[in-house]
């Protein structure tokens, strides 16, 4: 049985899939909308291991650990529709090296700024050519190998997203997927597929 999750914040989605132990079979259609000022109470709640309950009532979602108890008021409306965006069908995969893709981007940010975030990712047979330009203090380039036959595409992102996306991935390696420079980009490990990231792109 799976508990779905999803959030956004306009530039990106991230869904995990949690498994759990049930008597009572849920509704595969219910869904509920928690602030985000509730999930970081959650997150200080969940700090220690050990089992949970959760539920709803009332238009409150409620958990509950050993002898503690947390209410958190839900929000109404409907979340926006989202599985269009997780769709892969028609993208191209790529695959490569999570450590590798990570130092370069910790290297590559280190010229982000408040006016200059983004970085030009331009994948290309087995190669992805990562530029980042500041006017203020300079522009930084970086090659590294990676799994590719497609056509070339050149698309920039905010390379703080991937780290981010990347510090919550297990397996040693990722996939990107992704169909062109308009569209957003799905990231995930090569094995663990409970957990995906979307990113959009930027206009530079």
């Amino acid at each position: 049985k799976i508990v779905r999750m999803i959030s956004t914040d306009g530039s990106r989605l991230s869904s995990v899939d949690t498994f759990y132990d049930a008597d009572t079979d849920l509704p595969s259609d219910i869904g509920i909308l928690i602030p985000k000022k509730g999930l970081n109470e959650v997150s200080k709640f969940l700090t220690r291991e050990g089992i949970v309950q959760i539920g709803v009532k009332n238009n409150n979602f409620v958990i509950k650990k050993d002898k503690e108890i947390i209410i958190i008021r839900l929000l109404e409306g409907d979340f926006p529709e989202y599985k269009d965006i997780i769709n892969k069908k028609d993208a191209y995969i790529i695959n490569l090296d999570k450590k590798l893709f990570f130092m370069t981007l910790k290297r590559m940010s280190i010229l982000s700024s408040e006016n200059y975030k983004g970085a030009i990712f331009n994948f290309s047979d087995n190669k992805l050519v990562i530029t980042t330009t500041n006017p203020d203090i300079g522009e930084s380039k970086e090659e590294i190998s990676i799994n590719y036959k497609g056509e070339p595409i050149g698309v920039a992102f905010n390379p703080r997203y991937f780290i981010e996306i990347l510090n919550v991935i297990d397996d040693d390696k990722i996939n990107i997927n992704i169909i062109n420079e308009e569209k957003p980009c799905l990231i995930e490990g090569e094995e663990d597929k409970s957990f995906l990231s979307v990113v959009m792109p930027m206009r530079i």
